[in-house]
């Protein structure tokens, strides 16, 4: 299994440069074939999909769908060249969704936008028009209310270091060499039910470490930083985002990225904070908790080991500026265009149109959000085919934002069509 830092290699002789063609022909193949059966869009025992019209979308027509038909076009282009299929592989494995990177059921939408030029051959009416010829609209409802539920992540900027100094004592870890993904195959008796992954040892796979066990320096003999930060509280928002751009003592900047976890489920730190009585319920917003815990150092650690899951990291080499991190799916993330799902219910690449009133606005006031999102990422904490996590951006002031979504939302998946509708 590949190590959580590697990357596509840059050859500088003809052999290895022959090889890692080979290696990138080899890893579209597989891309492409995935599975014969398009994901399942919704489970019978818990959600309904009702085909309706795109009239019947909140908010359709003013929607800007060349920025959706760009994003879309990146779900077609397959993954970044800086991210490795094993790398890929491994990071799904561990957040308990191995399945495809992009839905098959696409290759003939992707086919045509490719034929006819590309999404910059394309205005916004054009776009529309694709997506409403190529795709029938299925509006998604839970069973336990007509709603679905959407919350929004982003990528933090911070300084760091690659060596620890007196400044950045935090370690991210790269992705270790004894941790494995557990499966029915290798899933030894007695092993703890939840755990996605463990720890390959001579004796066998025992359970990894947790956060608590991994947050001790004591613990950390044998795993490898990537890069080095100066808050506790910062990093592990650095782990609930899976993604972070750093800037680094040298002038350079460093990007990294998910590589995988150490199997263990997500738990809400936050709630803990509330059922607790430290934080009142209302107005609980990332910020609010972030705060919280650097004006209370004493009780952080306590908090935070409350989610037992470690995140670990990777460098991705050769992403510009201004792309945003590499998702679930491998393709760079477009804010307010990328939605984190659950690929169990809902395939990678797919269109879903998020409708809903969020606290957007200054003050946190409701503001309409109808927009085409496409499914690019996943997270530990999206469960469910009415679930959606917004990519908002990267800085502070999209991690201030994003913060403040925790709302109820309408969900409509755009099933494509295996041909275009004939108007």
């Amino acid at each position: 299994m590949a190590t959580a830092t590697e990357t596509v290699a840059r050859p500088d002789d003809a052999d290895s440069a022959l090889q890692s063609l080979w290696f990138r022909i080899a890893a579209l193949l597989v891309f492409f074939a995935t599975v014969p059966l398009m994901t399942e869009i919704v489970a019978a025992d818990n959600a309904t999909a009702e085909k309706v019209a795109f009239a019947d979308i909140p908010g359709w027509n003013g929607d800007n769908h060349l920025a959706a038909l760009q994003a879309f076009e990146r779900s077609c282009s397959g993954p970044h060249p800086s991210v490795s299929e094993t790398a890929l592989s491994f990071a799904e494995e561990t957040r308990d969704a191995p399945l495809p990177r992009r839905d098959v059921s696409l290759e003939p939408v992707c086919s045509a936008l490719a034929q006819s030029g590309g999404s910059g051959k394309y205005d916004r009416a054009a776009a529309r028009v694709f997506f409403e010829s190529w795709f029938k609209p299925f509006r998604i409802t839970t069973k336990v209310g007509s709603e679905g539920h959407v919350t929004a992540y982003y990528e933090p900027v911070l300084d760091g270091a690659l060596k620890r100094d007196e400044k950045h004592t935090v370690p991210l870890f790269a992705r270790p060499g004894d941790l494995v993904p557990i499966t029915d195959e290798n899933r030894p008796g007695g092993f703890p039910a939840g755990l996605a992954a463990g720890r390959q040892t001579r004796e066998g796979i025992i359970p990894y470490p947790d956060r608590a066990e991994l947050s001790d320096p004591e613990s950390w003999a044998g795993l490898e930083p990537v890069a080095w930060l100066a808050d506790p509280v910062d990093a592990y928002f650095v782990h609930i985002q899976g993604s972070v751009r750093l800037h680094m003592a040298d002038g350079g900047s460093l990007r990294l990225g998910f590589a995988g976890k150490n199997g263990y489920p997500y738990r809400s730190a936050g709630k803990a904070m509330i059922e607790r009585g430290l934080v009142p319920a209302a107005g609980m917003t990332s910020e609010a908790m972030k705060a919280w815990l650097k004006a209370n150092p004493n009780l952080a650690a306590d908090i935070l080991n409350v989610n037992p899951s470690y995140v670990f990291f990777r460098r991705i080499e050769g992403l510009a500026d201004d792309l945003g991190p590499i998702g679930a799916e491998g393709v760079p993330l477009t804010p307010k265009r990328s939605l984190a799902v659950d690929p169990r219910h809902i395939g990678y690449g797919m269109p879903v149109f998020v409708s809903a009133e969020l606290p957007t606005g200054s003050a946190m006031a409701a503001e309409p959000f109808h927009q085409l999102m496409i499914a690019q990422d996943t997270g530990s904490a999206i469960r469910g085919p009415a679930r959606g996590d917004l990519f908002w951006g990267s800085g502070d002031s999209a991690g201030e934002v994003a913060g403040r979504i925790n709302n109820a939302a309408d969900f409509f998946v755009l099933k494509p069509r295996p041909a275009p509708a004939q108007n």
